[in-house]
C-alpha cells in the first residue's frame, strides 16, 4: 500500500480485489516515519501495526476496512465512479470549511 498517499488523500476508497502490504523490511527498507511508524500504530493499534510492519503479508480490501485503513470497499467496475462522486461531493462544499476541517482533524489526531 503506498501509505504516503494514503495519508495525504483523506477518503480511502478501494476495490474488493484489492491487496495491500507493507514490505518494506522485505526489501531493506525501514517503514516510513510519516505513515508506518508514526500515525499507522494509532489506527490500529500497537500490535495490528507491528503485525503489517514486521510479517509484510498482503491483506485484501475487507481487512483494511476492518483495520480503518480505508473508509469504502467497493467493485473494481465501481472504483472511479465512487470515487468522482466523493470528489464531486466535497467540490460542492466550501473550500475554507474542507481546508479548516481536514487541518482541525490532523492538528487532534496528532
Amino acid at each position: 500500500m503506498a501509505w504516503e498517499l494514503e495519508d495525504h488523500g483523506g477518503l480511502q476508497i478501494v476495490d474488493k480485489p484489492g491487496g495491500l502490504n507493507n514490505s518494506s523490511t522485505y526489501i531493506g527498507m525501514v517503514p516510513s516515519w510519516g505513515m508506518g511508524l508514526t500515525r499507522l500504530p494509532r489506527y490500529v493499534g500497537r500490535n495490528r501495526a507491528l503485525d503489517i510492519l514486521l510479517l509484510g503479508h498482503d491483506f485484501d480490501a475487507k481487512t483494511a476496512y476492518e483495520f480503518g485503513l480505508v473508509t469504502k470497499v467497493v467493485a473494481k467496475a465501481d472504483l472511479a465512479k465512487e470515487a468522482m462522486i466523493a470528489a464531486e461531493r466535497i467540490a460542492t462544499a466550501s473550500p475554507f470549511a474542507i481546508k479548516a476541517t481536514r487541518e482541525a482533524i490532523a492538528f487532534n489526531s496528532g
